[in-house]
């Protein structure tokens, strides 16, 4: 605890020193995970939801001794420290967490105390502390499913286990009405996969199973991959995977690639990439571990880090530049761990989890008493205080210009002194810069803004300039 504050309280002071003009280095310490503030209750199966005011949300899951919790807690990276809130209208674990528009969170599905699919959902108000159930429920009960928030706002639920066994179908959560409808099922039933909203708007479905409770070695585990088109509600088969796989991970990385990684079947070293343009997946590096029903989250300095799963005991970061994995320690081995966190300030938290047991595959309730869900969490310190390193070089020094963050994960650089025409365009996979189109006006001391529909708008600048222009993306032109 005492390094986590420690270290917001360098970091808060570093920033104000810049405000003042004053700049200080820390010293600069090796990327590790570090124990934080435990859980109130042991958990696995639950959610972990960052929210808008920096707090982060678990809900729901199963105990230490394996009875299903309404319980829901904060976790403030401030303190390092959790704290109760509302506790569930319906305790599960299996279930999913999406973070609305709005700000609240929409849980869907899972499994009850009594063994049961879930088909209710409800809504978290991070204002309030609340939960409220929603008018509508889910046409179909199930757990183990995936949820997308879509770019129009609503919720898209996929496959996943129910009462009859694995699902093919699907439906949508309307946030405004708080109801569900049935859309076009899936071109295969499956649980244990993942979706990946792309940068199009579409949704990438991969892997999975088609065997309710898992599959033996070869059976059920699904290569098979498509995509759900929102605009038409339709799915689409694409490009099959490598290796079929479930429990595994899927990352959206900045150069609009898919990272696919580990899971179940005994194909939890070999890792591929799925390009959306062409709907091909290619092999990429093996990872240090096999792993499955791990977590795996994006850094903002473009690397992956995998944690935890079955058969591995540490986490490692891929580097999508050399397309090379490298081993780093978690402080506790763990598995079925609820995706991780990204807080504010250079740190991801992991928490919950069942111990590391290679023979014991249900992830949910520990059966033979080796081992059972913990409370413990964990952060990883991915932007090490002070510490900097050397990037490429724009093409042309100027200053007085602009910087906008594309959709696509790409930094667009535009105008200013010494380069008032001239923009360009900043790759974090690979740390470098290439020219992109030039503005119609030279101009500098503008602005720049990212609109909703992905295009940036450029607006005025010195000398009282009048015109403004648009940049699109996807085809690099003013």
């Amino acid at each position: 605890m005492r390094i986590n504050l420690q270290k917001y309280a360098a970091r808060a002071l570093a920033s104000a020193a810049l405000v003042l003009g004053i700049f200080i280095i820390q010293p600069a310490r090796a990327d590790v995970f570090f124990n934080t503030g435990a859980m109130s209750s042991p958990r696995e199966g639950h959610t972990l939801t960052l929210l808008p005011n920096g707090l982060v949300l678990a809900a729901g899951g199963v105990d230490g001794v394996g009875d299903t919790l309404a319980t829901a807690e904060l976790y403030n990276p401030a303190t390092g420290t959790w704290s109760l809130t509302g506790s569930l209208n319906t305790g599960r674990w299996g279930h999913t967490a999406t973070l609305l528009s709005d700000g609240e969170v929409l849980v869907a599905g899972g499994v009850d105390s009594s063994g049961n699919p879930v088909a209710d959902s409800e809504l978290y108000n991070p204002t309030t502390g609340l939960w409220t159930t929603t008018p509508g429920a889910l046409n179909t009960a199930r757990f183990i499913h995936t949820a997308t928030l879509l770019p129009n706002g609503l919720v898209l639920v996929a496959g996943g286990q129910g009462v009859a066994g694995v699902l093919q179908s699907a439906e949508l959560f309307d946030p405004v009405a708080e109801t569900w409808t049935t859309i076009n099922s899936l071109n295969l039933a499956r649980e244990s996969h993942t979706a990946t909203l792309l940068p199009s708007g579409l949704v990438l479905v991969a892997g999975g199973t088609s065997m309710a409770g898992g599959a033996g070695l070869g059976s059920g585990y699904l290569a098979g991959a498509e995509v759900y088109d929102p605009s038409a509600g339709t799915w689409t088969t694409t490009g099959t995977l490598s290796f079929a796989r479930a429990d595994h991970t899927a990352t959206l990385l900045p150069n609009g690639l898919v990272l696919v990684a580990g899971g179940d079947n005994y194909a939890g070293d070999p890792a591929e990439l799925y390009n959306p343009a062409t709907g091909t997946w290619a092999a990429t590096g093996a990872l240090v571990e096999s792993r499955s029903g791990h977590t795996a989250a994006l850094l903002p300095n473009g690397l992956v880090v995998a944690a935890g799963g079955d058969g591995a005991n540490d986490a490692e970061l891929y580097n999508p530049a050399t397309r090379i994995w490298t081993a780093t320690s978690l402080t506790v081995a763990r598995r079925y761990h609820p995706a991780a966190a990204l807080l504010p300030g250079g740190f991801l938290l992991i928490a919950g989890g069942f111990p590391d047991d290679a023979d014991e595959d249900d992830g949910i309730v520990d059966n033979d008493g080796d081992g059972a869900a913990f409370a413990s969490a964990e952060l990883y310190d991915y932007a090490p205080a002070g510490a900097w390193a050397v990037t490429g070089s724009l093409h042309t020094a100027r200053f007085n210009h602009t910087s906008t963050l594309l959709p696509n994960g790409l930094v667009l650089v535009a105008g200013g002194t010494g380069a008032p025409t001239s923009a360009e365009l900043y790759n974090p996979s690979n740390h470098t810069w290439a020219v992109t189109g030039s503005l119609h006006t030279g101009r500098y001391g503008h602005t720049a803004t990212l609109l909703p529909s992905g295009l940036v708008l450029v607006a005025g600048g010195v000398g009282a300039l009048t015109s403004a222009e648009l940049y699109t993306p996807a085809t690099g032109t003013w």
